[in-house]
């Protein structure tokens, strides 16, 4: 069985999307790459963007999970090598505004947002694997959130699944006492296998059950990538959806089982087929991983489907509409699609948009003194106190633009005699040094690349000659993944500078898009200038 999982499968749960033209109260959240989280209305124009912090907070090159929340929430999660963050926006006013964030200790990810201890706020189901192959083991906790404490693991870690390639993890309430439940299923590489879903119960809490006390829900024969949990007949319990694997007898055959009322499931039905031009096929060919949404506004949920054709490395987002009682329309519409490597798709969400006459309450000014503390944290190589810096200073706003733009460094002209002193250090009799002088000229070649070609053709050096090629031939650096520790707190007052987004904070982006800074600190503000010119 092949196992191939592109970031764009990443997508978490959509709640209420809406194409219809009167249905100008849902927007899209879309995250293409970067820190831009663009706001897309259901007409497919741009309303507005906003950064999320999390971002510079956890250095990543890649896309965040996002996700709906609640109807005006989306909750955006990164993960990257310099830890691992996440923010709650809201649609407030018009736009979207941070209201939440933190960081969490690396290792862990957030699978699922519930409100597990009923104390109207959504907690966090938290996943942490070990081992690789067919020799994972996955370990789940519960944690809690709010705005003072942040995020606190409160239950002790459980490993539900000890030795498998994977697994799959959802919440709900599934036996109908009002708690939230954690329900996963594994599946073992290699073969055909069966999707056996089980149920850890929730006490209400913040706790569930450990796995000796796991309840199986359901035993399919056949394989699915994600369950998904809704209430697919209308009677207000969780009923289950199973897209297809890659390696089941019928590629793109869905299942549906109807939840009896106590969390038992009733036998399996046929529902959609996302593959009817291949019945009967087999071989790793195609996977869908599927949410549910009332896409239409007709009262019945919606599948929104991403299918992946692995011989060709595709994606596609599709909506199927409802048709009731977990039945779709087997011609889907396409909302987007591209292949794995040159154009991935989008990390998606929905949520519902108040219209800009409902304004955000104002806040508080910042004194002085406390921007020089969240100042400080902000170059923490904490992942927790830098994502508190961060929200703290977004949601200030234009109030902390005077002072994030005074930490901006002057412009500065190149220093040719430093580069060509780096030159001459090219043809030391010490290796070091040659290796020294090229590092130190690789973050230049960007901004020196008149004055390296120049010497390359005027130099009589042999190892000089090689060197200057290398370097003028080598790809960019600077990625953020790679950006040295006393960097951080520049590459996060670039975000904070684009996302406060007024005439004096673009100039002082502009600003840092000079040669007196480390390239990568260069990069993201050169990044964030062409981002604020479209």
């Amino acid at each position: 069985m092949n196992r191939l999982f592109s970031s764009a499968l990443l997508v978490a749960a959509i709640a209420s999307p809406s194409f219809a033209e009167d249905a100008s109260t849902v927007v899209m959240l879309r995250n293409s790459g970067g820190p831009v989280i663009e706001i897309v209305g259901p007409d497919g124009k741009s309303l507005g963007q906003t950064v999320s912090t999390g971002w510079s907070v956890a250095l990543s090159e890649g896309r965040p999970q996002i996700s709906a929340l609640s109807a005006n929430q989306a909750l955006v999660v990164w993960y990257g090598p310099g830890g691992a963050a996440v923010s709650i926006l809201q649609a407030s006013g018009g736009t979207l505004r941070e209201v939440w964030s933190d960081a969490f200790e690396p290792g862990w990810s957030i699978q699922a947002a519930r409100d597990f201890n009923k104390d109207g706020r959504a907690d966090f189901l938290m996943v942490k694997s070990a081992g690789d192959g067919d020799s994972r083991s996955y370990s789940c906790a519960v944690a809690v959130w709010d705005k003072d404490k942040g995020i606190d693991v409160v239950t002790d870690p459980v490993t539900i699944i000890p030795r498998c390639r994977g697994g799959y993890f959802a919440t709900g309430d599934m036996d109908g006492d009002g708690a939230a439940d954690l329900v996963f299923h594994s599946f073992d590489y290699g073969g055909s296998y069966e999707t056996s879903l089980f149920m850890l119960k929730g006490h209400g809490d913040g706790t569930v059950d450990a796995e000796p006390k796991k309840v199986l829900l359901l035993t399919s024969p056949f394989a699915a990538s994600n369950p998904v949990l809704e209430d697919l007949d209308g009677d207000g319990d969780l009923d289950v959806f199973l897209p297809p694997d890659d390696d089941v007898a019928d590629e793109g055959q869905c299942h549906v089982a109807f939840n009896r009322g106590d969390g038992q499931m009733e036998n399996l039905k046929e529902s959609v087929d996302l593959r009817p031009e291949n019945e009967g096929g087999s071989g790793d060919n195609f996977i869908a991983s599927a949410l549910m949404a009332d896409v239409d506004h007709d009262g019945k949920l919606d599948l929104v489907a991403c299918c992946t054709s692995i011989p060709e490395k595709k994606n596609e987002f599709r909506v199927h509409r409802g048709l009731g009682n977990g039945q779709f329309e087997e011609k889907g519409k396409v909302l987007a699609s591209g292949d794995w490597d040159k154009n991935p798709l989008p990390a998606l969400a929905w949520i519902g948009w108040p219209g800009r006459d409902a304004q955000a309450p104002a806040a508080e000014p910042p004194t002085k003194q406390d921007m020089e503390t969240w100042w400080t944290a902000l170059g923490s190589a904490k992942p927790r106190e830098a994502a508190r810096a961060m929200g703290s200073f977004l949601r200030a706003g234009a109030a902390a633009a005077p002072f994030l733009v005074e930490h901006v460094p002057p412009s500065g002209a190149l220093d040719e005699e430093r580069v060509r002193a780096l030159i001459h250090d090219l043809d030391d009799d010490a290796y070091e040094v040659r290796e020294k002088a090229t590092a130190a000229l690789l973050g230049l070649a960007d901004v020196a690349v008149v004055l390296l070609k120049k010497e390359m053709d005027e130099t009589a050096s042999p190892e000089v000659k090689a060197r200057l090629r290398l370097i003028l031939d080598a790809p960019p650096t600077g990625k953020t993944a790679e950006l040295k520790p006393e960097d951080g707190a520049m590459v996060r007052l670039i975000a904070l500078l684009e996302a406060i987004d007024a005439p004096e904070t673009r100039e002082a982006v502009a600003r840092l898009v000079q040669p007196n800074v480390s390239i990568a600190v260069r990069r993201a503000a050169g990044d964030a200038v062409r981002r604020q010119k479209r």
